[in-house]
Order: C-alpha cells, then sequence, then structure tokens
C-alpha cells in the first residue's frame, strides 16, 4: 500500500461502505447553516483547540506497544480538544459542531495506535504479531480497518488538519480522509495516540435525523479562516447532496476566479495540464459525488482574498440541468479574534467613539440583513445573547435621551 512520504505520512481508508445509499435516507432532515465570521470566532472561542504545536503528557494510562502490551489510554481533556478541532473544521461547513467522544471508539482507536507503532507501518490490514493477544489484536485489527491513520505528527489536532489537507498525490484524487471528517451521518468519533501513530475512528453513521445539504465544500462557502487553507497544494473539494447525480461526469467544468486579480481557473477533462488538477470521485468516502480541483500556481491563499466558484454540467434529480455557484472569503481568525477582544462601549456600533442615529441606522440595516457587523458585541444592548429590535428600540431610547444607561450594563 501507497502511503505518503513527506515530513507526515498519511495512509486513506480505500474500504468501500455498503450504507452509501441510505445516508440521507431519514425522512425527518435538517438544514447546512451560514456562518459569519462572528459565528466562527464565537465557536473556537467557545471551544479552542491548540495546532503546530508539540503536545506533551497525553497519557492517563502509559501506552505499551511491546509485549506486554498495554493500549493505555488518553487524558480526557486532549481528546475533548481533538474533539473541538473536528467539531470547529465541520461547524465552518455549516454541520452541526455536535459530534459527541464515544469510550467504544477511543477504545479501538487506541488499540490501533499499538498494533501500528508495533509493526511500525501505516495499514489499516495490519497482520496480527505472533506474541500480540487475539482479543488485543482483534480490537487493534477493528481500528484500524474503521479508522482515518497518521504518523508524524506532533498531536492529534495536527493529524486531524493533515486529514483534511489530503494534497498528496496518494490523496488527492479522493480527499477520503477529509470526507470522512465532514461526514455528515457521523454523531460520534473516537481518537488514539501512541508516540507519532494517530487515528481517528470515523466510521460512524448514526446520526438522526440525518442532515439535508445541497453541498458540501472544502474551503468553507462564506468565510474560511485561512490558517486552515493557506497552502497552494491544498485541493479545493465539493460535496455534491443527494439531490444532485453525475449524470454526464464528461460535461461537469469548474471556473475559479480570484477577485483581486481577476485570474481565472477552468478546471474539466481537457483543461488538467492548463489550468491544474481536476478530478470526479463517486465512490463513498462518507459522501460521494466530490468534485476535486487544486488551481495551477495559485501561490497560495492570504487574508482578505476572495474567489467564486462556478459549477457546470451537474444535475439535479427533479430540476434536470444545473449550477452551483458560491464564494469564499479567506479571513484572518486570529485578527478576528484580536479585534473581538477589543475594549468596546455599547450602542457604539461603527466604533466611532460616539453613539447616535448613525449606529441607529447601522443597527436597522443589520438586522434587515441589509448590512454586517464586524463585533456584534456593542448591538446585544439587553444581554440575550442576540441583535435583534428590541435592542434597536433600546438604542433609539437612548439616543433620544429616555434612557442613560443601557439594560446589559445594569
Amino acid at each position: 500500500m501507497k502511503v505518503k512520504f513527506k515530513e507526515t505520512f498519511l495512509v486513506l481508508i480505500l474500504l468501500a461502505v455498503v450504507f452509501c445509499n441510505t445516508v440521507y435516507s431519514n425522512a425527518a432532515e435538517s438544514m447546512l447553516e451560514t456562518r459569519t465570521i462572528d459565528d466562527i470566532v464565537e465557536s473556537y472561542q467557545r471551544n479552542p483547540f491548540r495546532i503546530n504545536v508539540s503536545v506533551s503528557d497525553v497519557y492517563e494510562i502509559q501506552p505499551n506497544a511491546e509485549p506486554p502490551y498495554v493500549a493505555g489510554s488518553l487524558k480526557r481533556e486532549y481528546l475533548e480538544e481533538a474533539l473541538n478541532c473536528v467539531n470547529f473544521l465541520r461547524y465552518l461547513v455549516g454541520l452541526p459542531d455536535d459530534i459527541e467522544l464515544n469510550d467504544t471508539y477511543n477504545n479501538y482507536a487506541q488499540h490501533a495506535t499499538i498494533i501500528l507503532a508495533r509493526l511500525n507501518i501505516l495499514s489499516h490490514n495490519p497482520k496480527k504479531p505472533d506474541d500480540m493477544p487475539d482479543d488485543f489484536y482483534n480490537l487493534a485489527y477493528r481500528g484500524t480497518s474503521k479508522s482515518n491513520l497518521a504518523f508524524g505528527y506532533s498531536s492529534l489536532m495536527d493529524s486531524i488538519i493533515g486529514y483534511m489537507d489530503d494534497e498528496d498525490d496518494y490523496n488527492i484524487d479522493k480527499v477520503g480522509h477529509r470526507r470522512w471528517i465532514l461526514n455528515p451521518s457521523m454523531a460520534k468519533i473516537g481518537f488514539g495516540q501512541c508516540g507519532l501513530f494517530h487515528s481517528a475512528y470515523v466510521f460512524d453513521t448514526s446520526r438522526s435525523p440525518s442532515i439535508k445539504f445541497d453541498f458540501i465544500s472544502w474551503p468553507a462557502r462564506n468565510y474560511m479562516p485561512v490558517e486552515y487553507f493557506y497552502d497552494g497544494s491544498i485541493p479545493w473539494s465539493v460535496n455534491l447532496g443527494n439531490y444532485y447525480t453525475f449524470s454526464s461526469p464528461d460535461n461537469i467544468e469548474v471556473t475559479l476566479t480570484r477577485r483581486r486579480d481577476n485570474k481565472v481557473w477552468i478546471f474539466n477533462k481537457d483543461n488538467i495540464e492548463e489550468y491544474g488538477y481536476f478530478n470526479l470521485n463517486d465512490d463513498n468516502y462518507g459522501m460521494t459525488k466530490c468534485i476535486i480541483f487544486r488551481p495551477k500556481n495559485v501561490g497560495g491563499y492570504y487574508k482578505n482574498d476572495v474567489f467564486d466558484v462556478n459549477i457546470k454540467g451537474i444535475r439535479h434529480y427533479t430540476e434536470g440541468t444545473a449550477e452551483i455557484n458560491y464564494t469564499v472569503e479567506f479571513f484572518s481568525l486570529k485578527d478576528a479574534i484580536a479585534e473581538r477582544e477589543k475594549d468596546f462601549t455599547y450602542g457604539d456600533i461603527n466604533g466611532d467613539g460616539d453613539i447616535d442615529s448613525l449606529d441607529l441606522t447601522i443597527l436597522k440595516r443589520y438586522i434587515l440583513r441589509k448590512a454586517e457587523i464586524s463585533d456584534i458585541r456593542p448591538a446585544d444592548l439587553d444581554g440575550d445573547g442576540d441583535v435583534n429590535s428590541l435592542d434597536l428600540t433600546i438604542l433609539k431610547r437612548y439616543i433620544l435621551r429616555k434612557i442613560d444607561k443601557f439594560p446589559v450594563e445594569k
């Protein structure tokens, strides 16, 4: 089995799954949510996690990959930090951030990393070492055969980001790790680690009701933190929802436009050499119907970059020929958090130091969804966590000097 040769290694789950036609079959369905920058910042601050740092002291029970074998266990706070990472990435694309840790899955994943460390390989189908007890091997094999596997990362969180990248020659044609992390039917997950070997048990389809979606894209549509998608080697992907079909794959064409210089990439089966990587994959890695493309010479992605995506040649089961159009606006999560943590004054919506009719106009336009507010905290004047017509009324009363203090300040 080929693996990824770089400073880190990944192995892709290659097993087809039999439930692919029933993933979205529940009668009751929920829709994807649209995220704002403020939503994304709040989500991260509510459940933060670290990346690009070496994390030590991760074991509750120290594992042993030599006889006598000890699966060991990871500290709960470390597992929860990895869970935060998965939930945040799913939140970006509009999925609920409600995946839960499952102790059975954690146990499978932890056993998986022991056999990988013992054999010093990445394999979904490892052979049983002669000195390993049958019951230990059975748990380990269950873990390796139903997990994303990785080697060489400094933490579980970094391995999860690695799954999302899937940029190497062996994985780019499927981006299977990414699709399993974003699998809409997932409700539970488990993690394991032994040294630099990592496992994420992702074969879960227990979510009910199912999630209805038109498409799931990476980088996420609308707003995307550049911290998680900055390298030009990382492919884009779009998984079509259950109501779309690859009826004529040869007709599918993706146009990607970068606004700052109007540079255009056109992806189809005939333009691969000129514009970059392009592939369609209909295997079930948590999701089917995946469109994958990587713009040639894009040079990376930066704060304030905006890209428009147009997909033609797909078909809707009931509406016939269809197109998909969406926009990705990159922003710095670090900068957005810093901006959010700056001092502010309630009622000063535009941050100019005054509370006046201009703030009232901006707030009214925001409530009518005609304008965006970079920081909604100054607008939540009753402190209920929402910005709505009640806050508008409070601000109007303050400007008219009918009140001298906002309810949130009392």
